[in-house]
């Protein structure tokens, strides 16, 4: 048996979705560290705080403007393909 979702309920579902997103910016920025060092809380180049709102869907510090998290929508591919092999697989 087949249920297919009504558009509001997708909608809803994809605004749930991008909510989550500056939360796993956050996540990779803080720990992506080299082995054996303590987790970032800071950035390196103007020391602001690292947190999940720090940096925009450009991926650039709002201090300092410089590269602050993973590549622009590199993390939104991989999360929208981890999405579709969990609906995928059933």
């Amino acid at each position: 048996m087949t249920t297919t979702l009504a558009p509001r309920t997708w909608l809803r579902h994809g605004a749930s979705a991008l909510g989550v997103m500056p939360l796993l910016w956050w996540l990779i920025a803080h720990h992506s560290v080299a082995y054996g060092q303590p987790w970032r809380t800071r950035r390196g180049t103007c020391a602001s705080a690292l947190r999940p709102t720090a940096c925009g869907p450009s991926g650039r510090c709002r201090a300092c403007r410089q590269r602050a998290r993973a590549p622009p929508f590199g993390v939104e591919g991989v999360a929208v393909a981890a999405i579709g092999l969990l609906i995928w697989s059933g």
